[in-house]
């Protein structure tokens, strides 16, 4: 799981103590998304980190010859752009809250 959106495990486990409601909603998304990140794994963590910029090749020693449709890279594609989007908003909360605590 610590392959996509670690930024999100960053932010959760830092922030669970003092902000509970928010923690839920993030654990909520979290949940749900290992669903669709066991789906053709590893090849779809590889092809999502590739897309964050890593060199890798999107190949697997367990699953050779193997490999992900257009379909599955478009779901890996959009899964990235809602995570983006899902982290930017929890950190921009993290942040809101953290202020009001201070």
């Amino acid at each position: 799981m610590g392959s996509f959106h670690p930024e999100l495990y960053v932010a959760l486990t830092r922030n669970w103590r003092t902000a509970p409601d928010q923690a839920e909603r993030l654990q909520n998304f979290l949940g749900l998304s290992s669903v669709l990140e066991t789906q053709n794994y590893s090849l779809n963590a590889k092809y999502y980190l590739q897309l964050e910029g890593l060199p890798l090749l999107v190949n697997s020693r367990a699953k050779r010859g193997t490999v992900l449709s257009a379909s599955q890279r478009l779901e890996v594609e959009q899964f990235r752009s809602i995570s983006q989007e899902y982290a930017e908003a929890v950190i921009r909360s993290y942040d809101r809250q953290t202020k009001r605590n201070q």
